[in-house]
């Protein structure tokens, strides 16, 4: 399973996003390409799909995340950061 988080991200760039019959949505996102990828997750560039607002889609590998808990640790790390800033 996927767990999936929104990070602001009007920093970057939708063109080009995607193409109209490629949309795929995540709750109200379109979900576009991927921007990067690490050991347990990747990150694609959204867009609401009402407001056209720019987002980073962090979406984390949980299968992976739970055979450690040192990774746990510093996404929990992470959040927490994330919470402080927003």
């Amino acid at each position: 399973r996927n767990f999936f988080s929104f990070l602001p991200g009007s920093h970057l760039s939708l063109a080009p996003f995607m193409s109209e019959d490629s949309k795929r949505r995540l709750g109200d996102y379109y979900v576009g390409k991927r921007l990067g990828q690490g050991l347990t997750s990747t990150v694609r560039l959204g867009q609401h799909c009402k407001t056209g607002q720019r987002v980073a889609l962090k979406i984390l590998n949980m299968q992976k995340l739970n055979q450690s808990k040192s990774l746990l640790r510093a996404l929990d790390s992470e959040i927490l950061a994330l919470k402080k800033i927003s």
